[in-house]
């Protein structure tokens, strides 16, 4: 998770991150799209947690959170669905 401490109930999902992650880095024929979605999923709760501290200078988070409010369009062409 980037550092620090956790529980060592935790453990199972720290190795499932680091053969998910460390296998599309290997280049060994696994990509993001091979990820179970249970994995994607928890994934991505934890990930966006760590966004605001990750993505630098108030304009870039400014648009970020444009792009996921669905204000505006995402640089590399990803669509996300509105809010309901």
């Amino acid at each position: 998770m980037g550092g620090g401490s956790y529980p060592v109930t935790a453990c199972p999902a720290h190795r499932l991150r680091e053969i998910l992650m460390h296998g599309v880095d290997l280049d060994i024929g696994l990509t993001p799209v091979s990820w179970p979605t249970e994995y994607v999923d928890w994934e991505m709760g934890v990930v966006a947690q760590t966004l605001t501290e990750r993505i630098s200078g108030t304009e870039q988070r400014a648009e970020v959170l444009a792009w996921l409010t669905g204000r505006a369009e995402s640089a590399v062409g990803w669509r996300i669905d509105p809010w309901g």
